[in-house]
């Protein structure tokens, strides 16, 4: 929660995972109230936390896009379990019969990747996470004496 639970980390990593090859003024532009300075600190965080990477431009060096590392496709399925309850709970229904809206009506012509990505993942072989031990000190009764 350290990173993901920062001010505007997960709406960065939605729009990153969300749209191919975002560039700096495209996340800036979809989010109102995010400035450009929160928005560097931000991505310098995701790319330190390696769940974001820059990418030069193909055909313009100096243009920058931003796309997720392996660790950071891990983060896809909070982002649409999170999508998943926003569209059956928060948005206004669609259409007459007051139906939840749709993957499709929310994100135009990008819900079959969405769902491709996301079916990868589940089907993916999770990596090895290391044990960590935990010491929470001695033992103590509940007025705090051993």
């Amino acid at each position: 929660m350290g990173v993901l639970g920062r001010k505007w980390a997960l709406i960065i990593l939605r729009d990153i995972a969300f749209r191919p090859n975002p560039t700096f003024g495209y996340i800036l532009g979809r989010s109102r109230g995010l400035t450009p300075r929160v928005l560097t600190n931000r991505l310098r965080e995701l790319r330190h936390e390696e769940l974001i990477e820059k990418v030069a431009d193909a055909h313009d060096e100096r243009k920058v896009h931003y796309r997720l590392t392996a660790k950071g496709k891990d983060v896809v399925p909070i982002l649409m379990a999170l999508s998943a309850f926003g569209l059956r709970h928060l948005l206004e229904p669609a259409g007459p019969r007051s139906l939840p809206r749709t993957l499709e009506q929310t994100f135009p012509g990008m819900a079959p990747g969405l769902l491709r990505d996301l079916y990868r993942f589940a089907l993916s072989t999770p990596r090895r996470v290391p044990k960590v031990r935990v010491s929470l000190g001695p033992r103590t009764r509940f007025g705090g004496e051993s």
